[in-house]
Order: structure tokens, then C-alpha cells, then sequence
């Protein structure tokens, strides 16, 4: 049990990586698809942008993933009105106003849903904010 137990230590670490660069490539492929097409590429302001790795040595670093800190970010525009009730939120927009990929978007709008702030009306159109004032915890429960 042991030995799995520290297999899987290691593999932590690892997968990590693999997201990383992951996301790397992603956002490489869409660069060059924008350069491609000829469109002019404008990059997100430095105090937009999510960081990917915390700066080193430091103590108070967020080691969140950048969905998290994105979903997190997104909340606090939420609940304090900065992103009304039933307003659009697109996964398009986020990539290019915070410097995240394509799948960060969609797994922090994805953590949003799942804590009752946006919604997805169906398949074809954006997400929506869903979240009127009431604790999400209210909302869970309904």
C-alpha cells in the first residue's frame, strides 16, 4: 500500500505539468491560428492576466489552479454587481481579457455553474449569470 501511496505521490507533480503544457500548446495553436488569419493579436493587460506559476520563493503565492483563480475572480465581479444578472459571459472574451486558454475558460464558467452563478440556457449560446443576490448555497439547494 505503501508503494502506491508514493507512486501516486510522484504522479501529482507530474500531471501538473502535463496540464501546463497542455495549455502551452493550446494557446501556441491559437496564436498561430490568429497569426494565420491575418488578425491582429492583442494581448491581455498585465494586471488582467491569471499567472500560471506563482513567483518563486514566495510564501503567500496562490498555487491555485487558473481556473480556480479565475472562477474566483469572476465571482467577485458577480456578487458585487461589476457583472449583472443574466448578462452574457463568454469563454472567448476570458481567454483574450485574462491570458487564459480556451479549456481554463470553460472549467472556471464550469465552477461557476456548479455553484449556482452562471448558467448555460442550451448547447449553442454563452453562459449567463444566474445569480441574483442570494447566497449560492440558497440556490444549490433548490
Amino acid at each position: 500500500m505503501s508503494l502506491e501511496r508514493s507512486a501516486r505521490a510522484e504522479l501529482a507533480p507530474l500531471r501538473e505539468q502535463v496540464q501546463a503544457l497542455k495549455e502551452t500548446v493550446l494557446a501556441i495553436d491559437r496564436t498561430l491560428t490568429l497569426i494565420q488569419a491575418g488578425a491582429p493579436q492583442r494581448p491581455a493587460p498585465a494586471d488582467a492576466r491569471i499567472a500560471a506559476l506563482p513567483a518563486p520563493g514566495d510564501m503567500d503565492a496562490d498555487y491555485s489552479p487558473q481556473y480556480v483563480k479565475l472562477a474566483r475572480r469572476l465571482r467577485r465581479q458577480i456578487e458585487s454587481g461589476a457583472i449583472r444578472h443574466l448578462s452574457p459571459v463568454r469563454s472567448a472574451d476570458l481567454t483574450a481579457e485574462y491570458g487564459v486558454s480556451l479549456p481554463v475558460a470553460l472549467a472556471a464558467l464550469d465552477m461557476l455553474a456548479a455553484n449556482g452563478y452562471v448558467d448555460k440556457p442550451d448547447r449553442f449560446q454563452s453562459h449567463q449569470v444566474s445569480w441574483d443576490g442570494a447566497p449560492a448555497h440558497a440556490l444549490a439547494a433548490q
